[in-house]
């Protein structure tokens, strides 16, 4: 049985394995397709409460693979349930917030794709009364800033100034 760990793990390994790379969702070599059936087919033998219990999980699986920058899985799972993009976590953010605040540019376009919903979902505000934009604007997480010297300071400033707009 798939417990948050493991589907953690699995999603971080598919992010090293190619989940950043531009995603095909009909593509069945895609790693996140791959990873996603795999998935399926494990949950799928499972018997009715095991499954209630996988499909109340899944959202913190959404949440995870946002927070990895996890793009080709994400797109696949919404493809798959498209309902997804709307739930929140606990902190009252979508997976776009999530995106943001850790700046994974390829999840936060997929809000595009999702048609009517993303006008409301750029509207959500988190715990703290922030929407994306507040986010966008905070300092991006120290992981994310790769600065050594003055000119690579002015460049991620560059970067983060575009993100903001």
């Amino acid at each position: 049985m798939f417990n948050h760990s493991s589907l953690k793990f699995a999603l971080t390994e598919n992010t090293a394995a190619g989940g950043k790379e531009t995603p095909d969702p009909n593509s069945v070599t895609m790693p996140a397709a791959k990873l996603l059936k795999h998935i399926w087919k494990e949950v799928s033998a499972l018997d009715d409460g095991a499954i209630a219990e996988f499909l109340r999980e899944l959202p913190r699986v959404l949440f995870t693979a946002a927070e990895l920058g996890n793009s080709g899985f994400l797109t696949e799972l919404i493809r798959l349930h498209p309902v997804l993009p709307l739930k929140v976590n606990d902190r009252k953010q979508s997976i776009f917030h999530v995106a943001v605040v850790h700046r994974h540019e390829k999840i936060f376009r997929l809000i595009y794709d999702i048609g009517a919903h993303k006008d409301m979902i750029a509207a959500y505000k988190d715990e703290n009364d922030n929407n994306m934009l507040h986010l966008a604007g905070k300092l991006a997480p120290l992981i994310r800033l790769k600065i050594d010297s003055g000119a690579e300071a002015a460049l991620q400033m560059r970067q983060e100034l575009l993100w903001f707009k």
